[in-house]
């Protein structure tokens, strides 16, 4: 699996965090890929994850970006919750247990992705 953060977002990230906020609140995003063969694999992964790394490298060169690799790179601590808690079986709106409602905060769209990177 592969993490993505902007720049811009990573930089947010640590600002907002270091001054005790919260930086999915301030719009933070973060995109998670992973193997078209994990993709393939089931409901589950295609719902948690972004997309394959074959998207994320179309994303990348959309919007002509590089990746600088490692989280100790940036202001981004490199947290990345599963997006969307569909590996609990929980929905955004469901009665959910407290342990899982700061993961789906995490939850990002294709038009999150596009926009972050440019592309939209």
């Amino acid at each position: 699996m592969i993490a993505l953060i902007s720049e811009d977002h990573a930089t947010l990230y640590g600002t907002v965090k270091k001054a005790g906020g919260d930086p999915i609140a301030a719009g933070c995003r973060v995109f998670t890929f992973c193997s078209k063969k994990r993709i393939e694999s089931g409901v589950a992964e295609r719902m948690t994850f972004t997309g394959t790394h074959e998207d994320m490298d179309r994303l990348m060169k959309a919007g002509n970006h590089t990746c600088n690799r490692g989280a100790g790179r940036t202001e981004w601590d490199g947290y990345v919750p599963f997006s969307n808690g569909v590996q609990y079986g929980y929905r955004v709106g469901d009665s959910i247990p407290d342990f899982m409602k700061n993961e789906l905060r995490f939850v990002t769209t294709l038009t999150d992705v596009l926009e972050v990177f440019g592309i939209a």
